[in-house]
Parts: structure tokens; C-alpha cells; sequence
């Protein structure tokens, strides 16, 4: 058995990331002794890699597939599969990945011979273990594949709350000087806990490990920690910082055993507000950044998104960040109901509250979310390649696409000039200085 693990380009303009979830799948086939390869389509010029990924499957002679699937590169991984199966029908194809769990049917093709949507590992241990016996695949949770011409699925495993396995971090040190987030360098990425408990409409990750929200003992993400060969490490959590206690007790952790890293983390305004107290001691422990998902400076689309804040608590976030020398990196959900004015109110937002580091997102309703049962009717186009959110899947309501899209774009062009040269004066990292240097 031999097997590709591959992760498909998908645009991104904001970083290029460590592979984490292939470098689990590594994890565990080394753990088995199982022969394997990493293929990262952003390693590699983007020009031709549909036929370069291919003749390497071939010419590597690779008994199985495996690519790890988000919503915009389905239509892609699925003209791969057909492909290689004309040139060679004996090699199987595995998708796993987000769009694997919330929606296995999206990719019940004919090249395609297994669907991974388990919880966790366990199953995909078994099923390598296995290998080309399909008999065994009858007991196998949490998988769906083809017999006798019919799809047959499995339920899943119980929710998980650890990996069987470390991440293999081969790519991540090998492609280190091209590993980055824009204006922060490079990070590796780590992950504590699994799904959130928040009920955020558009939010797919929520709905992961069947909605439970569990976490890693922490004496285990110390420990991990302390592997990783490099100074900056990103959680990349839904949320590091839903359990208060449990960041108190990690921030003690990492002061008392002395790791000198810098940790950046997903968090919500709410946690800031509700524990100002807390950021001294997040600051001394090295968590110098979080990623708050601010979405709109209007509450009615706050209210629309289930956010369950108000663009004071945000304004409020910022502030008590700003003044704990904490980065607060604003992240917004642009609606399709935006007028001119909340694109300016928006603007007006950032400037106000000295906000730098902000990142744009265009509201797309993604299959098994609250949000797309309740905007389905309103989709004017769902192919693969526009799930990405950059793009627009519904007819904004206030104004035509072009001039939406015109506006969302210079939102980058009204923020990122200042970003850039704070960083290159290198004042990024200073929260409270204001103006351009």
C-alpha cells in the first residue's frame, strides 16, 4: 500500500498554512509503517497542476488518493479522481476533509471510491489496515462507498476529544521560508479542541465532530507544544478561549515551565469583555494576537448572523486588547443586504477604534448550516469554484454585483497601505500607536 496525500490550491490572498489535517493523515500512516507522500498544490507553480499532480500519481505508481476537501475545490478533486481513474482504474481515491463531513453526498461520484466523514482517526486506521478488502469495509464507522453500483454509508464514530496521533511536520519545516500569514511571518498551527458550542449561522465548523464541542487534556497540547521546532505557533480552534479556567491554567503552564513562544488564537469579543482581568496574564504567557470574528460594525447584521453581540461589546474588545498590547485582528462578514452606507459605517469602525490587522470575507451560505436553509432560495450560483468567500453566490439587495464587489475590494485598498507600512517601519505589533508609522 502506498498512498498521495494531496492538498488542493485554493485561493487565498491572506497566507500560506502549514497542511495540518494531511499532516495527521502523515502522522498516522507513519505510525503504521504505511508508505506515503505529501503533494501541496501550494508548493507548486499553479499553472498545470492538474496534469503534474496526475503524472505523479502515475509515475509514482500510488495505490491510493487521498485529498482533504473545503467547499471551493470540489469540482476540482473530482475532475482529478475521473482523470486518474481513465489512466489507471485499479488506483482508489479517498476525500475526506470538511465538505466530506457535512456533506458526503456532494461527493458520491463515480471516481471516487471512498468518502472519509468519521470523527477523528480510529476508522481511517482501520480502513488503511484493511486496505483493497472491501469485505472489512462493511464494519468499518463513520465511511461511504460504492457496491454493487449503490452508495452504502456508515454512521459515524462518537465525538473525539484527542488525535490518535502527532501531526507529521515534514512539509512545515521543509517549505518554512514560504510559510506565512500576511504582515505576521510564519506559524505553525496547532488544534486544542474541537467544534464550538456557539450557534453562529454561517459557521460550518461549529457543526464538526457532530456539534460537540470537546478538548485536549493540556498536559498533551503542552507537550505538543514543546515538539514544535519553531517560535510562533497559531490555535486554530474555533475558539482558544471558550473555557476561561482552562486558559488561566495554560498561561500558568507556559509561564512556570518557562516556553518562550508567541501564540496566536481565534477568540470572541465577549470572552475580552466578560474577562479583562485575564489579558495581563495571556499577554505574559506569549498569546499576543487574537482573531476576533467582529463580522459587521451594525448590529441588526450582527443579529442577523446570531452573534449574540453588539458592535459596542466589539468596540468595547478592541480597546481592552489595544490597551493590554494584545493585536486584535478584526475579522468581518461582508452581507449581500449592505448598502453604500454600512460599507462607509464600516470604514468608519476601523478608523475609530485604531483597529490595523482586518481581513474581509463575502457572507456565503455553505450546505449543512443554518444559513443556507435560510438563504437557499436567494442563490443565484453554487459551483465549487465560488465557495471561497470571495466571491458572491447571491444577488446583493442594495446595489449591483459589480459595485458590490468593487466595494468590498477596496476595503483592502482603504486598509492594507497602512498595514503595510506599519510592518515594514515594523510598529505592527504596537497596538496603541496610531497614524501610519
Amino acid at each position: 500500500m502506498k498512498i498521495l496525500l494531496v492538498r488542493p490550491y485554493y485561493f487565498s490572498k491572506l497566507g500560506n498554512l502549514e497542511p495540518l489535517s494531511l499532516e495527521y493523515l502523515g502522522g498516522l500512516l507513519k505510525s503504521l509503517k504505511i508508505p506515503y507522500a505529501y503533494h501541496d498544490e501550494y508548493q507548486n507553480p499553479i499553472f498545470n497542476r492538474k496534469q503534474r499532480l496526475i503524472k505523479r500519481v502515475i509515475k509514482e505508481e500510488f495505490d491510493w488518493v487521498g485529498f482533504s476537501a473545503n467547499a471551493s475545490g470540489t469540482d476540482y478533486i473530482l475532475s482529478v479522481c475521473s482523470a486518474i481513474k481513465r489512466l489507471n482504474p485499479s488506483i482508489k481515491t479517498i476525500i475526506g476533509g470538511v465538505v466530506a463531513e457535512l456533506n458526503p453526498k456532494e461527493l458520491m461520484k463515480d471516481p471516487v471510491d471512498v468518502i472519509y466523514y468519521d470523527n477523528g482517526l480510529s476508522s481511517l486506521k482501520t480502513l488503511c489496515l484493511h486496505n483493497q478488502d472491501q469485505q472489512a469495509w462493511a464494519t468499518i464507522p463513520g465511511i461511504s462507498y460504492q457496491e454493487n453500483g449503490q452508495w452504502v454509508t456508515h454512521k459515524k464514530s462518537p465525538p473525539i476529544n484527542d488525535f490518535l496521533v502527532r501531526p507529521d511536520r515534514d512539509p512545515f519545516y521543509k517549505y518554512l521560508d514560504r510559510n506565512f500569514i500576511i504582515f505576521k511571518g510564519s506559524h505553525a498551527l496547532m488544534k486544542t479542541s474541537f467544534s464550538c458550542p456557539h450557534d453562529c449561522s454561517f459557521c460550518c465548523c461549529r457543526i464538526l465532530n457532530d456539534g460537540v464541542y470537546t478538548e485536549r487534556s493540556l498536559d498533551d497540547v503542552i507537550d505538543e507544544i514543546k515538539s514544535i521546532d519553531h517560535k510562533r505557533i497559531w490555535f486554530i480552534d474555533d475558539s482558544f478561549t471558550l473555557n476561561a479556567q482552562r486558559v488561566i491554567d495554560f498561561c500558568h503552564r507556559i509561564i512556570d515551565e518557562k516556553i518562550d513562544k508567541r501564540f496566536a488564537c481565534y477568540s470572541r469579543a465577549d470572552f475580552v469583555t466578560s474577562h479583562p482581568d485575564l489579558l495581563p496574564l495571556m499577554y505574559e504567557a506569549g498569546i499576543r494576537d487574537l482573531s476576533i470574528g467582529l463580522e459587521s460594525a451594525d448590529d441588526e447584521t450582527l443579529d442577523d448572523y446570531h452573534k449574540h453581540i453588539s458592535s459596542t461589546d466589539n468596540e468595547t474588545a478592541i480597546r481592552l486588547l489595544n490597551e493590554n498590547g494584545i493585536t486584535c485582528t478584526g475579522l468581518f462578514v461582508i452581507s449581500p443586504k449592505a448598502t453604500r452606507a454600512s460599507f462607509r459605517k464600516l470604514i468608519r469602525f476601523i478608523r475609530k477604534n485604531n483597529l490595523l490587522y482586518v481581513a474581509f470575507a463575502v457572507f456565503t451560505a455553505y450546505k449543512g448550516t443554518e444559513a443556507y436553509e435560510e438563504y437557499k432560495d436567494k442563490i443565484i450560483r453554487y459551483d465549487s469554484k465560488v465557495l471561497d468567500n470571495y466571491h458572491l453566490t447571491m444577488k446583493p439587495e442594495a446595489m449591483s454585483s459589480f459595485e458590490f464587489m468593487l466595494r468590498m475590494w477596496s476595503l483592502y485598498a482603504l486598509t492594507y497601505p497602512r498595514i503595510l507600512v506599519r510592518y515594514l517601519f515594523k510598529t505592527a505589533d504596537q497596538p496603541l500607536r496610531r497614524g501610519w508609522i
